[in-house]
């Protein structure tokens, strides 16, 4: 089952709120944070990709261009 983000924030302030313990604190800010980081990644590989394509495309649409 997929959670939407704001279901996973919300996950995020009930473990917040219902958490006392400072090391156990720390171990659910260690890995919601490298979740949050894998996330990122992942966009950035996206926003790479589509940037990748949009110049090769151009570079094709320009050679074109010269040759007509």
């Amino acid at each position: 089952m997929n959670k939407r983000p704001e279901e996973i924030a919300e996950d995020i302030v009930e473990f917040t709120k219902s958490t006392d313990s400072q090391q156990e604190l720390k171990d659910g800010w260690r890995v919601i944070n490298n979740a949050v980081r894998y996330l990122s990644s992942k966009d950035d590989f996206f926003t790479s990709e589509r940037a990748v394509n949009r110049e090769i495309k151009e570079m094709k649409d320009a050679k074109k261009e010269e040759r007509d």
